[in-house]
């Protein structure tokens, strides 16, 4: 690719607070950070890579970039998921900015014959409203 290999370092964060039983809020952040590659010159840019590079430019550049988003989750059942999330790039050199991150999740839990024949231990716990007795030793 272009005779160059890159060097990527990438941070996220992620804090996240449930609104509700159902629906949560979550904040992100991602660094991307290439410690090698091509830097682009804007005044002559594409016309001082080679066509390889200028194929493979987005992958070689000496990239800096901070993204941040937000998403919101809601929760239909313990199996089943919805998220719905939007972001843009707040600072960047050397590469794209995104002016708009979009990305909608469907998350679907399928329990395996394995999950099945053991319980979790939710299934152990009484149900909510249900009194728990306590099957301890009692002293004399």
């Amino acid at each position: 690719m272009a005779h160059i290999a890159p060097k990527r370092s990438y941070a996220e964060l992620q804090l996240g607070y449930f609104l509700t039983r159902r629906l949560s809020f979550q904040g992100a952040g991602v660094l991307t950070y290439s410690h090698n590659g091509i830097d682009h010159d804007y005044n002559l840019f594409p016309d001082n890579l080679t066509d390889e590079q200028w194929l493979n430019h987005d992958r070689i550049s000496r990239a800096k970039l901070v993204d941040i988003g937000v998403n919101i989750g809601y929760s239909f059942n313990r199996t089943t998921n919805l998220i719905i999330g939007a972001g843009h790039s707040v600072w960047g050199e050397n590469t794209h900015m995104r002016t708009a991150i979009v990305s909608v999740g469907f998350v679907k839990a399928f329990a395996t014959r394995l999950a099945s024949e053991t319980p979790s231990k939710s299934a152990l716990l009484p149900e909510e409203k249900e009194a728990l007795v306590c099957t301890c030793a009692k002293t004399k």
